[in-house]
């Protein structure tokens, strides 16, 4: 039988997990109910929060009037939808021990970022949710996680027909040629030392803190 450690670092550094740092976060967060969604916007100035609202609730509406099916999906599987910074590399993040999708909220404020394309990406996050709620869950196989990422941007594609939009069917295709579905832990260590430095960092600081978060995610399994 292994002894309990009485090291107070190795207590901290448990402490400090990141779903328990979600979990605190969204504990202080004001949260509100769009198309019978929770929803809640990590973000301080009031006009960047009120375009992401709106273009949240657009993007649900579309959702739920062109694909109900994936909508109830995102009813039942998401318990809260999170827009708030992430690293560029992705859109959007799901997050299975929370029940929440975190959304990038600069993805969103983008001009380029229609509701339609928003709706795809929560089409995307929802079918993470729908494949660990029945037992298909990722883990660290790189072909295993290829072959999940597959089956999520092909919802986006169903998704994407059902719109009428054939641009984004292509682009999804595209992805799907091309193959690179998976971020890696060194895409997002990197992603996580740029956004460290967007906020107000050095560089050196920012990617010392990027490789202590990926340390503590690979802790937390």
């Amino acid at each position: 039988m292994l002894a309990k450690s009485n090291d107070p670092t190795r207590r901290s550094f448990r402490l400090l997990t990141p779903q328990r740092w979600y979990r605190l976060l969204l504990f202080f967060a004001h949260k509100y109910r769009v198309h019978g969604i929770s929803a809640t916007v990590f973000m301080v100035d009031r006009a960047p929060g009120e375009v992401l609202r709106a273009k949240l609730e657009e993007a649900l509406r579309l959702l739920r009037d062109i694909d109900p099916r994936r909508f109830t999906r995102l009813q039942r599987h998401v318990s809260l939808i999170w827009m708030r910074p992430l690293p560029r590399c992705a859109a959007a993040i799901w997050v299975k021990n929370i029940g929440v999708c975190i959304v990038r909220d600069g993805f969103v404020l983008d001009e380029a970022t229609r509701p339609v394309h928003l709706a795809s990406v929560l089409v995307h996050e929802t079918t993470h949710a729908w494949l660990d709620a029945i037992g298909i869950r990722t883990h660290d196989d790189p072909a295993y996680r290829v072959r999940v990422e597959r089956i999520c941007v092909r919802a986006e594609i169903a998704f994407a027909r059902r719109a009428g939009e054939m641009e984004l069917v292509e682009e999804h295709l595209e992805a799907l040629r091309a193959g690179d579905l998976v971020i890696t832990p060194e895409k997002w260590n990197h992603g996580m030392a740029d956004l460290i430095v967007d906020v107000g960092g050095s560089s050196r600081f920012a990617r010392a803190l990027a490789r202590l978060a990926r340390w503590r995610l690979l802790r937390s399994g």
